[in-house]
Order: structure tokens, then C-alpha cells, then sequence
């Protein structure tokens, strides 16, 4: 069902307050009144409740409670009048319904159009032989900015106060943390809350601190020689059976078990290795001497039976296999938001080189197995059943590179190259930095090998 919104002004007034006025005796019934402040400086109070305005301000006033403006000057204000309905079509006929006001009875607004169109609509009202269609189409105008302003202040103000909260979780995570009354006393809808959460973290509330009590368990054990006990405690987890039951089931394996694993010495001579160890949360050694050897067959697995088969030879299977469990829940909800803001619309990768530029294909491993495969993003047919091949700089082949996004992938020292080819490319361009984006194993610098 469609919904118009219409907009009725009933009338417009200039005043000159220099002592206490009731704002609310131009409020229609039902209806809705702007209160605009040309000159001067005051106080509205309603209650116990008050808003400081001043020159350019706009105040939304409903409802019939007494609101009395208090003047610090003298004050001119405009005040227009109005009622707001919301028209629709059902059971075969016209259906008209008064907006009903929010809870509170004033806002204050303030923006530079709302308030040069209020100052334009008056001038117009002035006229003696005014064409009332034409107040009307403006007044509509005027409005509608209103409320686009008033949501754009919610929803800042929600998120402000999401922030805020979420800071304090992030600094109280190892204490007890009663989220219903923690979001009363910043008050915030729990509705609202909750679904921010989810949006932004991936995690509920209570998820998302047992991940940052996990985590920082996981950094004491590594980094300290601290009884579980007294990491449990530590970490918000007062009774340690329970505290090493968390940690299975969150990591994969009990606390005692990954701390005898991450007291292990690795060398790697891979990246990917070096990668895979990262995930798992074990650090690799630059030097060690005298070691056993192991070989991983690279082109015949992928890159999670890379991690596995890594998690089987440092002594736990099961830490790689949660570790991809959760990574498929976040997977997920990245998958989910990315589709909601690109739909199919297609992702080319490019990176710029010295002289030449490299286009990668959808069978290039690493990038295309993340960004294709596991993300399920579109390639552009261009690249569709091949590796990568290079163009040059200046080559005409890069204006026919069409796709909707492009990952613009940049060598420190190439910058001027990049502005020429940016000329060249078509699509909504996100330029990725190499050291801090996609890195060398990922970028597929070098020769056919590794494929």
C-alpha cells in the first residue's frame, strides 16, 4: 500500500515577543505549528523540559501541552500552522488518516534551507493577491524538508548514543553487564539497539562479549603465564569450569590445550602459512634453527584445506575447524550486506604495476577465491574462465574494462600512474593501498607457478 503524506497551512504569523508567550495558542488541534526565530534569542519550556533557540532555529510544536517561550531579547518569530494526513487507497476507496504527533511535544530544528524557505513562503504570504496553490506546493516543500531533517537527527542521535553504549561494553566486558537496564539509562529503544548491534558487529550483544572475553583469554594465554583460574576471573568468567567450557566451544579447543599449542615454535616459508597460523591465533618465528620439516601440496587444496591440514599438524583439527565455522557466520552477514547495497552488479580487480596494468580473472586464485567464490560477488564477463594478463598504462583495452566496481589495487610509488589509468576506467573505482589491502600472495605479482 502507497501512503501520500499532504500537508494543510492553515496560517502564517510574524510576532514580536519581548516577555513571557504561550507558544501552544497557535497550535490548531491535532494539528502541528513551526515556530521560527528571524531575530533574538529565548527559551521554550514545557514542564521541566526546556530548548535554547536562537536566530535561524525552527521549533515543531504539538500536542496541548503548555509550552511558554521565554525571550532573553526581544524576539520576531514566524509561526506557521498547519495539519498533517497520510491519504491511501483501500477496500476500493480513498482513505484519509491525521498524522499522529510523536510523544514529545517540541523539536528543535535547524538547517539553512528550512530556514530560507520559511523567510521565501512569508514574503509570499505577504503579497495581497497570493496564488494559494502555489503557498500550498511550497509549504508541502518546506515540510518535507522538516521531516527529513528530523529523521536525519533520530537516526544521528540513535547512533551517537549506540556508540556511546557500546563503549561501555567495550571497556565493562569483564564485569556483569545487564544490557535491558544499561539501554534504559541511556535511553534507547531496545528494539532499535539490538538491531544497530546486530547490523554493525554481526554479533548479539551477549555474543559479542564473550568474543571480546574469549579474545582477551586467548592473549593471556599466549602472552602470559597466568593459572586458567585467575584468567577466568580476569576475563569476566568468576567459575573456571565454566569459563573452560566457553572456550571449547568458542575456539575449538579448551584453554589448557591451545596454550600448549601456542607454545610451540613455527617457522613458516610460505605467506599463506603465515596467514593461516595468524587466523588460528598463533604467531610464526622469524628464526629457528634445526627443525622438522613439513610439505603442503599447494595447487591440488583449497584454502581452507590449506588451514585444516596446518590445524591437524600443529596438533588440533578441531581449532581449524571452528575457526571456519565462525568465519561462515560472518561470511554470511557480510555476504547479506554487500548484496544489499551492490545487488548483482559486477566487481573487477585490478592492480597497477610499473608500465602495465593487471587485470585479474575469476580463475585467479586467492582473489578470486574470496571475492567471487566465498563473497559470491559477479565478475564482469571480460574476465569470465581466465587467471589475469596485463595491459599498458595508456592501452585503449581499459576503457573497455566495463564493470560497476572496481578494486584499484596500488604499489607504493605508482600514485601518478594511477591518476592516468583512474581517467581510463569506467565504474565506481575504490582505490585499495597494497601494503594495507590485498597482499602479495593475494595480488598474484609474479609468474604463471601459482596459479
Amino acid at each position: 500500500m502507497i501512503t501520500h503524506l499532504i500537508h494543510d497551512l492553515k496560517k502564517i504569523k510574524q510576532l514580536h515577543i519581548d516577555q513571557s508567550w504561550d507558544c501552544t495558542q497557535y497550535v490548531p488541534q491535532q494539528g502541528f505549528t513551526l515556530l521560527y526565530v528571524k531575530k533574538g534569542q529565548g527559551k521554550a519550556q514545557m514542564n521541566h523540559t526546556h530548548v535554547f533557540i536562537t536566530e535561524r532555529d525552527t521549533l515543531l510544536i504539538y500536542g496541548d501541552e503548555a509550552i511558554t517561550l521565554f525571550p532573553v531579547e526581544t524576539m520576531d518569530i514566524l509561526t506557521f500552522s498547519y495539519h498533517s494526513a497520510e491519504v491511501y487507497y483501500a477496500n476500493d476507496a480513498w482513505q484519509v488518516d491525521a498524522v499522529k504527533p510523536p510523544d514529545h511535544n517540541m523539536e528543535k530544528i535547524k538547517h539553512p534551507s528550512i530556514a530560507y524557505y520559511q523567510e521565501e513562503l512569508y514574503k509570499k504570504w505577504e503579497q495581497q493577491q497570493h496564488d494559494i496553490k502555489d503557498v500550498q506546493s511550497d509549504f508541502h516543500r518546506l515540510v518535507t524538508e522538516v521531516n527529513r531533517e528530523r529523521e536525519r537527527g533520530e537516526s544521528k542521535q540513535a547512533k551517537d548514543v549506540w556508540h556511546a553504549i557500546k563503549s561501555y561494553i567495550d571497556q565493562h566486558y569483564h564485569e556483569m553487564i545487564h544490557f535491558h537496564s544499561l539501554i534504559q539509562s541511556f535511553g534507547m529503544n531496545s528494539a532499535t539497539f539490538y538491531k544497530m548491534f546486530k547490523e554493525d558487529t554481526g554479533y548479539t550483544p551477549l555474543q559479542y562479549v564473550t568474543k571480546k572475553r574469549i579474545d582477551q583469554a586467548k592473549e593471556l594465554l599466549t602472552s602470559t603465564t597466568l593459572r586458567i583460574a585467575d584468567i577466568a576471573e580476569q576475563v569476566g568468567y568468576p567459575d573456571a569450569y565454566y569459563f573452560s567450557r566457553v572456550f571449547k566451544r568458542e575456539v575449538g579447543v579448551p584453554p589448557q590445550r591451545f596454550s600448549q599449542i601456542c607454545t610451540k615454535k613455527f617457522c613458516v616459508l610460505s605467506s599463506v602459512a603465515a596467514v593461516n597460523l595468524l587466523a588460528l591465533g598463533i604467531d610464526q618465528q622469524k628464526k629457528v634453527r634445526h627443525v622438522p620439516a613439513t610439505k603442503f601440496p599447494y595447487k591440488k587444496l583449497t584454502w581452507r584445506e590449506h588451514l585444516l591440514q596446518l590445524a591437524s599438524e600443529i596438533g588440533s583439527r578441531d581449532l581449524g575447524q571452528r575457526w571456519l565455522q565462525q568465519f561462515d557466520q560472518r561470511l554470511a552477514l557480510v555476504r547479506e550486506k554487500i548484496k544489499s547495497h551492490i545487488g548483482d552488479e559486477t566487481i573487477l580487480v585490478l592492480r597497477v604495476l610499473h608500465g602495465r596494468i593487471r587485470v585479474f580473472g575469476d580463475q585467479r586464485r586467492k582473489v578470486s577465491d574470496f571475492l567471487y567464490r566465498e563473497l559470491k560477488l559477479n565478475p564482469p564477463s571480460i574476465v569470465q574462465g581466465i587467471y589475469y594478463y596485463d595491459i599498458a598504462h595508456n592501452s585503449e583495452e581499459l576503457k573497455q574494462l566495463e564493470a560497476n566496481h572496481v578494486l584499484l589495487v596500488i604499489d607504493p610509488g605508482l600514485e601518478e600512474q594511477t591518476v592516468t589509468v583512474k581517467k581510463n576506467i569506467r565504474g565506481n573505482i575504490y582505490k585499495v593501498n597494497q601494503q594495507h589491502g590485498i597482499s602479495n600472495h593475494y595480488s598474484g605479482q609474479g609468474n604463471h607457478s601459482d596459479k
